[in-house]
């Protein structure tokens, strides 16, 4: 476990009532939570390192083609300037693993560019998906999936 991540989980667990509350933005979410796990990882995610713009390791909200319209992952991560996969955050009251909505939007994304692994997360559960397989807006929040989500705060049945 890289160290940290056991007192990011503690808050969470500690708070989960407020953090669980519709109030609780999904913008503090990733401030607080998302972010230092991927700094944790090892992603430079405030470009620390100077790379110019089509260089940085993570790009926050890119615009992205789909469907004759604009989209925008929450994360994008790359390695040069090639796109490893995405994250989208869900605020953590949103049932990740059996919500519809977030897995289509996700998959959408990771469909446009092909990427075989993109994140799902609401801090408290994890999802990953395989992008290649095109997306539904009626599929099961489980097509596709490689890995059931992962419970990472291990609380409550959110």
């Amino acid at each position: 476990m890289p160290p940290g991540l056991h007192e990011l989980v503690e808050r969470f667990k500690c708070n989960y009532d407020q953090y669980l509350s519709q109030d609780y933005k999904e913008a503090d979410l990733r401030k607080e939570f998302i972010d230092p796990v991927f700094e944790m990882l090892g992603w430079d995610m405030a470009n620390k390192k100077g790379y110019a713009e089509q260089y940085k390791e993570v790009k926050y909200e890119p615009s992205l083609e789909i469907e004759g319209g604009t989209k925008s992952p929450d994360y994008e991560f790359r390695i040069g300037e090639k796109t490893i996969f995405y994250v989208e955050a869900k605020k953590p009251h949103v049932d990740i693993g059996f919500d519809k909505l977030p897995a289509f939007q996700l998959r959408r994304y990771a469909f446009s560019r092909s990427l075989p692994l993109s994140i799902l997360t609401n801090f408290n559960r994890i999802s990953i998906y395989d992008g290649r397989f095109k997306p539904d807006k009626n599929d099961s929040p489980s097509v596709a999936r490689m890995m059931h989500p992962i419970k990472l705060a291990l609380v409550r049945n959110s």
